[in-house]
């Protein structure tokens, strides 16, 4: 008997999982699934985090075993909320393909719990959650600000859009020209088309027809259409 089976013979939680694992895959013990299966089970009731991220990835792959998502999901679930990050973002893809039931408020609290680690592509993920999903400017615009004074450059035009709309009563056109010119000098062509229009007048901001024809070029060689159009008609007249 090794010292991980011994070990795991006296509910060891780490050894359980360990032994789990080679069972699993074969490495050093007979390959045994179902064996591997009651041996997460054990880790994960003495408290073991990955062990029950593991169940999930078996229910949820179904090699060895009948693919069931509703198990997969409960796998996962306990470990989400251990803070496995891995199984929150796996219980999240359950949801959004649509394999298990929605819940709105469980996917929201994973969201947060996933963007309040810091990274950005969770924080974004939390952001287009609350502007497309359920249409709450509000609430997205705080998590986009975060993004954009980061320097994540993907978010500039869509704090732009929300200041020059007015989404959640945010109506500042000095905010999104600011907005719009940092995606234009960071090569966007949208945000040159945006900054272009906005220095054609009537938006608060100061005319400069110029440096408007500057930033539509630049958008148009890049092949933004509305910027080409715009500097057809305006060259017709």
């Amino acid at each position: 008997m090794t010292e991980i089976q011994q070990k795991a013979a006296l509910n060891q939680k780490q050894a359980l999982f360990d032994l789990g694992y080679l069972t699993q895959t074969g490495q050093g013990v007979e390959q045994d699934l179902p064996k591997a299966i009651e041996l997460y089970k054990k880790a994960s009731a003495l408290g073991h985090r990955s062990a029950n991220h593991n169940l999930g990835l078996i229910y949820f792959y179904g090699k060895g075993v009948k693919q069931d998502y509703l198990e997969s999901a409960k796998w996962f679930k306990i470990a989400a909320e251990r803070d496995v990050t891995d199984a929150q973002r796996n219980l999240l893809k359950l949801y959004y393909r649509h394999l298990i039931p929605r819940d709105e408020k469980y996917i929201e609290q994973l969201l947060k719990q996933l963007a309040n680690k810091g990274n950005d592509e969770d924080i974004y993920a939390l952001a287009q959650y609350y502007y497309f999903e359920r249409e709450d400017i509000a609430s997205a615009e705080p998590y986009y600000l975060i993004l954009a004074e980061k320097g994540n450059t993907k978010v500039f035009n869509r704090l732009g859009s929300i200041y020059f709309k007015g989404d959640g009563d945010k109506r500042n056109y000095a905010e999104a020209y600011k907005w719009f010119k940092k995606s234009a000098e960071n090569g966007d062509r949208d945000g040159q088309y945006l900054t272009g229009m906005m220095l054609m007048g009537n938006f608060g901001i100061s005319e400069d027809k110029q440096t408007a024809i500057y930033w539509l070029k630049a958008a148009a060689k890049q092949g933004q259409t509305k910027a080409s159009e715009y500097l057809d008609l305006m060259y017709k007249q």
